[in-house]
């Protein structure tokens, strides 16, 4: 019909959660579901620019023929055969720590840090592995000292945990989790807000739920009942409040509490840095020849902002 829908966040979900399946069917949002095929060009072609604008290899033959990859093929080849070399007594590191560690600090910076940009917007010199890539700690475990040797092991082992966990809950969510097996990526028809509007419709007619809403919380007192002061003037009591505030934000409601003692303060929310990300729509007319290679888009080396930084303009 000629319109866009441009978002403000996040762009599409992944249909691996049934949890969020079910919730799809339950809101009865099936018919607005907009999806991308995994063998479509946006699900396969991913590109980082070195520069040249360099596709990344989405098997291991492309990833052998690529003269760009080359490098990074030879250190994955490398780290088959490397030794063991986790510090003694170590519990955690950061991503670039545990890649430079592995392979070198060429292809951390080169490779995984473009690739640590894209999914969390956030330094790979900060992140935990644990935390981010968990599955490639355990790989280096299970491969004594390769995390390349290990990962088919490891990822036996997610998916074992993945199938029990489902065992655990039947989900109602039709055939839609089969219909959604060859989905890389999805939105709604509208956006993503599509869901969070159509969920606060579904609650809003609930007779065992009470929605608030353009009423801010300004204070929480944990305790035995959890009181919740809210911008209105009202307070309201609970046995268990579900957060979905930023930590920081979370953070300043709860100390903003007089009657809290120290030792019921949750210290760990303000331990981690956070990223602020701003979303810059471009919306370009069509042209006779193509500006890029259809793909889902491109990452861009930290190398590449570091020459920028330092050229004057």
């Amino acid at each position: 019909d000629g319109r866009t829908a441009l978002e403000a966040g996040p762009r599409t979900l992944r249909g691996t959660s049934p949890a969020l399946l079910e919730l799809i069917e339950q809101l009865g949002l099936r018919d607005a579901l907009v999806t991308t095929s995994k063998s479509s060009p946006a699900a396969q072609s991913r590109f980082l620019y070195l520069p040249p604008l360099t596709m990344l290899p989405n098997n291991l033959l492309s990833a052998l023929l690529s003269p760009e990859m080359r490098p990074l093929s030879i250190a994955a080849m490398k780290e088959f055969f490397k030794g063991g070399n986790r510090p003694a007594g170590i519990m955690d590191e950061s991503v670039d720590s545990f890649i430079s560690r592995r392979f070198s600090p060429e292809i951390a910076r080169k490779f995984l840090s473009p690739m640590i940009h894209g999914i969390y917007a956030a330094d790979s010199r900060q992140l935990s592995i644990k935390s981010t890539l968990k599955i490639l700690w355990r790989a280096e475990e299970l491969g004594r000292g390769s995390f390349i040797r290990g990962l088919p092991s490891a990822l036996q082992e997610r998916a074992k945990e993945h199938r029990s966990k489902l065992l655990d809950r039947k989900y109602q969510a039709s055939n839609l989790p089969k219909l959604m097996k060859n989905v890389s990526t999805f939105s709604f028809r509208g956006g993503l807000s599509t869901l969070s509007l159509s969920l606060a419709s579904a609650l809003g007619v609930a007779q065992n739920v009470d929605l608030r809403v353009d009423v801010g919380c300004v204070g929480i007192e944990p305790g035995q009942e959890i009181k919740l002061h809210l911008s209105d003037g009202t307070t309201l009591t609970a046995s268990h409040v579900v957060s979905t505030l930023p930590f920081p934000v979370l953070d300043s409601i709860v100390t903003s509490s007089k009657n809290i003692p120290s030792h019921s303060r949750l210290p760990h929310l303000n331990a981690n840095p956070a990223s602020t990300v701003q979303v810059l729509n471009l919306l370009l007319p069509p042209t006779p020849a193509p500006l890029h290679p259809p793909g889902f888009g491109y990452l861009i080396s930290k190398l590449i902002f570091l020459v920028a930084s330092s050229t004057p303009h």
